[in-house]
Formats: C-alpha cells, sequence, structure tokens
C-alpha cells in the first residue's frame, strides 16, 4: 500500500469517528499529518491539520482546533485548493460561533458561500447555510434564520442529502419551539425523525426524541413523552455521546415534576456527568433548576444553596470564556504573518470600538430598563404621585445633594373620606384621589415634591424660606381644595372636599427628618382635633 493510500485510510477513519471518540480521531489525523510531512505532500499535511482541527472542535479545544485550522488555511490558499480553503474556513466559522464571536463566524460562513455556488461541494454548501441559520437563531433573527435553514433543505433535497436535511429540520423545529409553535415544531422534528431512522443515525435519532419528548410534554401527553425520553436514553447511551445524555436527564427530571415524581435522581446524574465532562453550562442550568425544585417544596435553605451555586458558577462560566476568547486572540496574532499584523490590530481595534459602542447601547437599553422598574417602585399606581418609597428617596436625594435643604414637610388629610366613599363609592373615591393629586402636584411645583403617604394621606416638601411662607402655602393648598369641584361619574352633580393640613418648618437634614415628620404629623392631628379644614404649622425645635 503506497503512502497516499494509508494518509487517505488515515483520514477516512479520522472523519468516520469524529463525533463518537474525538481524541482517537484527533491522533489518526496526525499520523497522517507527520506521514504527510515525511513524503512531502503539502495537501495531505493540509487536510490532515483540518481532520485535526475539527476533532478539537468536537472536544472543545477551541483555541489548537483554530490554530490547526489557520494553518490549514493557510496551506490551501498557496496551492489554490477551494473545496480546502472552504473547509478550513467552514471549521473557522464554527469555533468562532461557539465563542459567541457571531460576526466573525457570520464573515467566514458568507464569504465561503459567495466561492462554494461556483463549485460542487452540495454537502458543505448545505452546512454553511444551515450555519448561517445558526447564528441568526442565536441572535433570535428567526425569520432570517429559516430564510438560510430553507436554502440549506432545498440543497439538501436536490442532491438527496438526507442526513444534512435531518440535521436542519431539527434545527427548525427548535425555532418553531422558542417560537410557541408547538404543532409546526413537532412536524419538523417528525421529518427529522423519519429520516434519521431510515439511516440508523443513533446520535440525531436521540436528538430528535429527545425534543418529541419535550413537545409532548409541552402538549400534556406525558406518557408519550416519557416513551420518546426513554427511547432516546438508550440511543444515547448506546452511543455515549454526554452532551445529549445531560440534554435529557434534564429533561426527563422535568417532566418528573409535571407528573409528581420525585426528578432528584435524574437531576443529579445529569449534574454527575456535566461536572465530570466539564458542560459548564448545563451545571449552571442544573444548579438553577435545583434551586426552583426545592423553593417549590419550601426546602429554601437548600434552595438558596444551589441559588448561590448557581451564580458562583455563572461567573466561572463567564470568566473561563474571556480566558478563551483571550486565548482566540492570541492564536490569531500568531497565524497573521508579521506585515498583515498592523492591517490585523488596525481591524481588532475596529470591532473593539464596535464591540464598546454595543455594549454602551446595551447599557443604555439596560438604564432605561432599570429606570422604569425604579420608577414602578417608587410610584403610587393609582395618582402617579410618589409613594412611601418614593418620598423616602426624594428626601435622601435632596438632603445628600447639600446636607440640608430648608423647608417645610406638610402632612394633608382628607376629611371625612370614609364617609365620601360609603356616600359615593370607591370608584368615585378614586376620582377624588387622583383629581386632588394633581392640584395639590400644580401647587408644589418644582418647588418641592408630593407623594401620597397612605390612604387618603399626602406629604408634601415645601422649599420656603420661612415658617410664615410655610404656612402661606399649607393655607393655597387648603383653600384650593375646598373651592376644588371634583367631576362625579355617571353625569351626577361634582362633589366637595375639604383637607386638614399639619407642618413643620425647618433646616432638614439626614439627623432629623424622622423628628420633623413626626412634629408635622402632630399638626395634622392637632387641625383634626380642632374640627377640621384647618392648617397648624410650627417651627422644628
Amino acid at each position: 500500500m503506497d503512502n497516499n493510500t494509508n494518509i487517505d485510510k488515515l483520514l477516512e477513519q479520522s472523519k468516520n469517528i469524529a463525533t463518537q471518540n474525538p481524541q482517537e480521531s484527533y491522533d489518526l489525523a496526525k499520523k497522517a499529518m507527520d506521514l504527510s510531512k515525511a513524503t512531502h505532500q503539502p495537501l495531505s499535511y493540509g487536510y490532515s491539520l483540518f481532520h485535526m482541527a475539527y476533532a478539537c472542535r468536537v472536544m472543545s479545544d477551541y483555541s489548537h482546533g483554530l490554530e490547526y485550522a489557520f494553518q490549514a488555511l493557510e496551506i490551501f490558499k498557496k496551492h489554490d485548493n477551494t473545496i480546502g480553503i472552504l473547509k478550513a474556513s467552514n471549521i473557522i466559522g464554527i469555533i468562532y460561533f461557539y465563542f459567541g464571536a457571531y460576526t466573525d463566524a457570520l464573515d467566514y460562513f458568507m464569504n465561503s458561500v459567495s466561492k462554494i455556488q461556483r463549485d460542487t461541494d452540495a454537502s458543505l454548501e448545505s452546512s454553511l447555510y444551515n450555519n448561517i441559520g445558526e447564528i441568526y437563531r442565536m441572535a433570535e433573527d428567526y425569520s432570517s434564520a429559516l430564510f438560510y435553514y430553507e436554502k440549506g433543505i432545498e440543497i439538501c433535497k436536490t442532491h438527496a442529502l438526507e442526513s444534512n436535511e435531518a440535521v436542519i429540520h431539527l434545527n427548525i423545529g427548535e425555532i418553531y419551539y422558542r417560537q410557541e409553535k408547538y404543532e409546526a415544531s413537532f412536524n419538523e422534528l417528525m421529518k427529522s425523525y423519519v429520516i434519521v431512522m431510515k439511516h440508523n443515525d443513533m446520535i440525531n435519532q436521540g436528538e430528535a426524541e429527545t425534543k418529541l419528548g419535550r413537545a409532548m410534554q409541552m402538549r400534556g401527553d406525558y406518557e408519550a413523552a416519557d416513551r420518546y425520553y426513554k427511547s432516546a436514553l438508550e440511543k444515547i447511551t448506546h452511543v455515549n455521546n454526554k452532551f445529549y445524555l445531560v440534554e435529557l436527564l434534564i429533561e426527563m427530571a422535568q417532566l418528573d415534576e409535571l407528573t409528581g415524581r420525585n426528578p432528584l435522581n435524574h437531576y443529579n446524574e445529569a449534574l454527575e456527568h456535566a461536572i465530570n465532562n466539564k458542560l459548564d453550562n448545563k451545571v449552571c442550568t442544573i444548579y438553577k433548576s435545583l434551586s426552583k425544585y426545592y423553593e417549590n417544596i419550601k426546602m429554601f435553605e437548600k434552595a438558596l444553596t444551589y441559588h448561590k451555586a448557581y451564580h458562583v458558577k455563572e461567573k466561572e462560566v463567564d470568566a473561563v470564556n474571556l480566558s478563551k476568547r483571550l486565548e482566540i486572540l492570541s492564536v490569531e496574532f500568531q497565524y497573521f504573518k508579521e506585515k498583515q499584523r498592523t492591517r490585523k490590530i488596525e481591524l481588532l481595534t475596529n470591532k473593539l470600538e464596535e464591540d464598546i459602542k454595543v455594549a454602551n447601547e446595551e447599557l443604555s437599553h439596560l438604564m432605561a430598563i432599570n429606570t422604569t422598574l425604579q420608577k414602578e417602585t417608587l410610584i403610587d399606581e393609582l395618582t402617579q404621585l410618589y409613594n412611601r418609597r418614593g418620598i423616602d428617596r426624594m428626601f435622601i436625594t435632596q438632603i445628600n445633594e447639600i446636607g440640608s435643604v430648608t423647608g417645610v414637610i406638610l402632612f394633608i388629610d382628607i376629611d371625612h373620606f370614609k364617609t365620601y366613599n360609603d356616600n359615593y363609592g370607591h370608584i368615585q373615591g378614586d376620582v377624588c384621589l387622583k383629581t386632588l393629586s394633581e392640584n395639590i402636584k400644580a401647587i408644589v411645583s418644582d418647588k418641592g415634591f408630593v407623594g401620597r403617604y397612605g390612604g387618603e394621606e399626602f406629604l408634601c416638601f415645601i422649599r420656603v424660606k420661612s415658617l410664615s411662607e410655610a404656612s402661606q402655602y399649607a393655607e393655597i393648598l387648603r383653600t384650593t381644595i375646598e373651592s376644588l369641584s371634583i367631576p362625579s361619574l355617571e353625569g351626577l352633580a361634582p362633589t366637595k372636599v375639604t383637607i386638614s393640613v399639619g407642618g413643620c418648618f425647618g433646616h432638614i437634614d439626614a439627623l432629623n427628618l424622622k423628628h420633623s415628620t413626626k412634629l408635622a404629623d402632630q399638626e395634622l392631628y392637632r387641625a383634626k382635633d380642632n374640627g377640621r379644614n384647618k392648617v397648624f404649622v410650627v417651627e422644628l425645635y
């Protein structure tokens, strides 16, 4: 047997076992590489590097995989080997994809697609369209993802590439599942399942049955879900694929919870496999699920333990991903020749600037969301005034700005509001509260702030310079409300109410805020005790 035959045989063996036994696949490709080097066969050397890169990708050794892929790409470009260029570019794109560098991955895939249309490797072309679809799926641009998946399906059907077609149907089924189109998802999964059952493809059979079980679970057909899961377990265990096994065990545990069975055996087995095989993202998922499970059965201490474990692991995953990204960056610099590095640095700088821009946009988006959420927690829903928490926040903010503020705290209480509600109803009572809120807020304006302290009671803070000015504002509030006509429902005559006001004027700081508020509250009760519709304001002492 000549050297070419030996090399081809080694590479074919490496290809066939890459997903089942990636380490052995790598070793076979390495042998082919050494033989190619010894016999001066550069293209075989390049294809050996490509298969080594593929095996590394399966083993999640991305930095070495990228290094081998770049070396292979350089050889294929030197010898103008189009198919080799496309294959190396595809694996580079896949590795970038696994790192979340979707823009770089998309560049490699799109560039390869534009070139492959002039060639005849339909299997690679359909894979590229599937990979582009995967990027758009991860970006949650589902319409674009489906567009590229369908292009891949069309090529598969034209060239009878059923194995590739089965994978794409699985991915389409996943998109429909995320969109909660469960019937459409089930139909796509069944298309895939019919194909993989014909070809005795146990890995894809197991994955399809796992997702079919999940679909049955969503339909509420728990018996069918259980049958699919058990069948998937048999196949995935046979091929010893731990990644798919962990995914399946998680789904089985969730079915246990839905059917009232104890899910811990499945969760714990999934966790053991995930830890042993360094499937850190799956470890995070399981910790989070266990925390929720223990919370549901009111074992709060255990729930807290797994909740903490989840967040610690999540931070660890982020740190590991950053480390791997730096490894990838190092590989890129090693690959590009000295004369190209200046250009590469420029490209990376531009990319960094773009990433910073995207990050800042995301930060602005999150800040806007947080502002909205914060507003919801500080604002009274009915009156749109500050609630008790909002009042406290406003005092803290204003005091912190200069250390103290000079002004008056006013408590306002609607007189006989219970009687008003009894006579006119609670809906009319709400109209009254909203009408008074609008008028009080207009009087206070930008001189301070106003909040609903609780029930029919309001609190104002107004920046004034003297006790007499404080009393004037309190009297303006009382007389304005006394003269106010409150709209009535169903065409009835407008209603009237009065208010009692108590206040405390002075230099208010963090130390005397509580005391000042107490004095204002005491003056409110004094106003009520003196017949209501009265104003009493004292100076801070």
